[in-house]
């Protein structure tokens, strides 16, 4: 009798929390699109175009021959999870340039016409058949990169590869997650509203990572030594196998006439030096420019098709001034 009257109500309790459970979460499916932002979307974009793989420097890639709709642009992936244009027809017998990076490399935001990579190739004259192939991916560090170098670039045979660095570059890698955790994270909508919160809520009221994080990460010196280390691979696989290498560092685009991410370049630029790797700031091509002008959008300070074109001309430059394609 005494089981009876303590299983009731849990029963009761566990029924009513699964039952408001999917009531918010079937709202939430409805609803989607008047409280989708830059956050939610970012997790749709987790949700529909990332896979795990079993890499521990790898923990996810894109999906393959994908095309959905994020942030109001369209995201179409080839054959091996890059990001391409529509009807992009495959090209033989080019000169390619791998674009290596994160969120700014794929072109979060923007679209396929005006990411960074896309630009770059328009500037060279057809004649020189030129191809850019865009092997960015959201959330990536440079030891994912890498990896995904070695996996799919070097058979690609290129003849340049440009490593895009940006600050958040020495954050560790993601671990590998449990079927389970895969499956909650990317199939609830519910997930996806409490992430936008909690991110919100952490840039408000979290001091130590709004006035400290960067600082804190490359004060780290096992971040910085993991960090330098995959450079010096990516280094090594682009000698043996006759690619030439540049470091592109992308500055953070939220406060230009204030910036206070320099030693991230003073750290990044002496990597480089060291290792005698060719490498450009990209910072010198919009300082003085107004912020929120470059931006994707006001909650979101990803290039934009604007800016990307001033990264992408310095680039071009940088390559031309370097006589690599000659």
């Amino acid at each position: 009798m005494y089981k009876k009257k303590i299983l009731i109500p849990i029963l009761l309790i566990s029924t009513s929390t699964i039952l408001i459970t999917l009531f918010f979460e079937i709202s939430l499916r409805i609803a989607y699109s008047y409280f989708a932002n830059y956050n939610t979307e970012m997790w749709r974009y987790s949700k529909e175009l990332k896979v795990p793989e079993h890499n521990p420097n790898l923990p996810f890639v894109h999906r393959k021959n994908i095309i959905k709709n994020l942030y109001g642009v369209e995201f179409i992936t080839d054959e091996n999870g890059f990001r391409i244009g529509k009807d992009q027809e495959e090209k033989i017998g080019t000169r390619k340039i791998l674009f290596l990076g994160d969120s700014f490399t794929v072109g979060w935001g923007v679209s396929f016409d005006s990411t960074i990579s896309n630009l770059v190739e328009g500037f060279f004259e057809t004649s020189t058949n030129i191809e850019s192939i865009n092997m960015g991916c959201g959330n990536y560090n440079t030891i994912m990169e890498v990896e995904l170098f070695k996996q799919k670039g070097i058979s690609l045979k290129p003849e340049i590869a440009i490593l895009s660095f940006y600050i958040n570059d020495l954050e560790d890698t993601p671990r590998i997650l449990s079927n389970f955790e895969y499956y909650f994270m990317t199939n609830f909508y519910l997930y996806g509203f409490l992430f936008d919160k909690y991110i919100k809520l952490k840039s408000k009221y979290d001091s130590d990572f709004i006035n400290n994080y960067y600082q804190n990460q490359y004060s780290n010196s096992t971040r910085i030594r993991k960090n330098a280390d995959a450079i010096r691979r990516l280094a090594q696989l682009c000698k043996i196998n006759n690619v030439k290498l540049l470091i592109v560092n992308i500055p953070d685009l939220r406060n230009l006439s204030d910036y206070k991410y320099n030693f991230v370049s003073k750290y990044i630029n002496g990597v480089a030096d060291e290792l005698n790797i060719e490498f450009l700031d990209l910072f010198s091509s919009v300082k003085g420019s107004e912020s929120n002008r470059l931006w994707v959008s006001d909650e979101d300070p990803h290039s934009n098709g604007y800016a990307n074109n001033i990264f992408a001309k310095a680039i071009y430059n940088k390559i031309n001034i370097l006589g690599w394609l000659k």
